[in-house]
């Protein structure tokens, strides 16, 4: 799922990075994702697919994070997949 995510975000040239990381604790929530900034709200979700739609989702969720200047990501504004899947949210007051 990283190298479709990689190469998707390559091609759009998106205003924040992706990037593996080695673990992440979730192997029994297996494929996980996280959404982080400096100063900003920290998601980790996990369930997810590892699919062309997951990689579009993970996407839009990325832009909302980044937009936000807090990283503040409502459960309405969060596509369809990000909606549940929640391991945590942690504020960005634990900086």
């Amino acid at each position: 799922m990283f190298e479709t995510l990689r190469d998707k975000a390559f091609e759009e040239e998106p205003p924040f990075s992706v990037r593996p990381v080695e673990c992440m604790s979730g192997c029994s929530h297996a494929c996980t994702v996280a959404f982080q900034a400096k100063g900003k709200t920290k998601y980790l979700f996990g369930e997810l697919k590892p699919d062309r739609e997951t990689v579009e989702q993970i996407l839009k969720c990325a832009e909302l994070h980044s937009e936000d200047p807090h990283g503040v990501m409502p459960w309405s504004s969060r596509p369809a997949l990000f909606q549940k899947g929640l391991i945590a949210r942690l504020p960005e007051v634990l900086d």
